[in-house]
């Protein structure tokens, strides 16, 4: 299972139940009633996080279908790789940023057009 699709399962079946839901797509939002704005979270943040940390936890606690899973809930699953000896590994943040970065030089011409080739700059 893909993390878009973790969070996919999150939104549709769990964080949409959330006061204040208004879905994936800004453009589109949900509606409380024909023409009318959704309602607001009422509760402090500190209520929020309690509420999405209560979505999570019933997600990793229900049963799913798929190849992966195979009717297994999450929490279920992923205690099994630990004690097959999996184990997670931390990874430097900036090191994560250099792995996943690619070189690029940009030349900016007037109007904001962006050439992709070599700028040099004898004042630096």
């Amino acid at each position: 299972m893909s993390l878009e699709q973790v969070f996919g399962n999150l939104e549709q079946y769990y964080l949409s139940m959330a006061q204040g839901h208004v879905g994936g797509d800004r453009t589109n939002k949900k509606l409380t009633k024909v023409g009318g704005e959704p309602h607001t979270y009422k509760d402090d943040w500190n209520e929020f996080h309690t509420t999405v940390a209560t979505f999570v936890q019933t997600y990793h606690q229900t049963p799913q279908n798929g190849i992966i899973l195979h009717n297994q809930y999450p929490a279920q699953r992923f205690n099994e790789f630990n004690q097959k000896g999996w184990r997670t590994i931390g990874v430097n943040e900036t090191a994560l940023m250099m792995a996943m970065a690619e070189p690029m030089s940009r030349k900016v011409w007037a109007g904001g057009y962006v050439e992709y080739k070599p700028f040099f700059c004898k004042e630096l």
